[in-house]
């Protein structure tokens, strides 16, 4: 091949490349298609995928994330609960705002880093919030990153009766006494004897106008006796304190709701004709943030010489 072609090869393979260049250059500057309040993305309860690389900054939002690149979603409540936001296994160093509206500057509730208890793992650079929503509510979530931090995020929404806390994986909370933990993000408290973790949740209606709420406990030895407990606090902020076999993730003013013995590793509170628990645990007409966990007998030869363990934490926020 004589020179010349090889030359006018060169110079074609130098303009390709300059013209890939600069086209990689224009996409990475275009902004996302939610980059403003104005266009967020309408979405419900679920996990999504999206990245702020590219993205403008519209808000002073959360923290150290006030100059940092943002994108935004709207959010429609399914139902009436406590809605969860978290960025647990994204790329970078996250950060999450929440407001009422594209024209209101007040924070409804931001995190940056994971708090105590929460189940991306305390101290993680993800991010984890909570807040009380009704049916058909709406709301407008700023996705950022620390100090102009930027980059793909993943987004889990979910508006439940409550969330667990607290949970006995070794991240989210203090170490298991005796390294008895469950899988990282497992919602339940510290392994006893069978193997597992046991968990407690709810489902029903958190309104003291309409209180249909149950607890429930799954995981503990068969025939063990479990106590149902409320707590104006979380333990430590949510860190919790090692007891027994586990950890307590409960504090504040402390009310015993009901002692009752697990069926084949479960039981419910409250069954037909029990009291409701807004009854029991004198929750205000107004309603209010409480938190939950069960302590349960575990009588085998297992982890410290104490006879009990613990479930996970579980959040609540009470409605009218």
């Amino acid at each position: 091949m004589g020179t010349r072609a090889m030359r006018r090869i060169a110079a074609l393979l130098s303009t390709c490349l300059l013209v890939a260049s600069s086209t990689a250059r224009a996409q990475a500057s275009v902004p996302p298609p939610n980059d403003s309040c104005l266009n967020a993305i309408a979405i419900g309860d679920g996990s999504i995928s999206g990245a702020t690389s590219g993205a403008t900054n519209s808000i002073n939002g959360c923290g150290l994330s006030g100059l940092a690149p943002d994108v935004w979603y709207s959010y429609t409540a399914t139902s009436t609960g406590l809605l969860s936001l978290s960025t647990c296994g994204s790329s970078y160093d996250t950060s999450i705002t929440l407001y009422a509206s594209c024209t209101s500057t007040i924070q409804l509730a931001c995190n940056d880093d994971a708090p105590q208890g929460a189940p991306c793992g305390y101290q993680s650079t993800d991010s984890y919030l909570t807040y009380p929503v009704s049916a058909g509510q709406v709301l407008k979530i700023r996705i950022a990153g620390f100090i102009g931090a930027q980059g793909a995020f993943l987004l889990e929404t979910k508006t439940d009766v409550g969330h667990a806390f607290c949970l006995g994986d070794g991240v989210s909370a203090t170490i298991c006494p005796c390294s008895n933990t469950v899988a990282i993000g497992t919602p339940s408290g510290c392994r006893n004897s069978t193997g597992v973790g046991a968990k407690i949740f709810a489902t029903g209606t958190a309104e003291t106008s309409l209180d249909t709420l149950q607890l429930q406990v799954d995981g503990v030895p068969a025939g063990s006796s479990v106590m149902f407990f409320q707590g104006t606090t979380k333990q430590a902020s949510g860190y919790g304190a090692s007891f027994g076999d586990g950890v307590r993730c409960v504090g504040g003013t402390g009310i015993r709701l009901r002692v009752k013995t697990a069926t084949f590793g479960s039981v419910v509170y409250p069954a037909v004709g029990e009291p409701k628990i807004s009854v029991t645990g004198m929750i205000p007409t107004a309603g209010g943030q409480r938190f939950y966990q069960a302590w349960y007998r575990n009588n085998g030869t297992f982890c410290t010489t104490a006879t009990f363990n613990l479930t996970n934490g579980y959040e609540i926020d009470w409605m009218p």
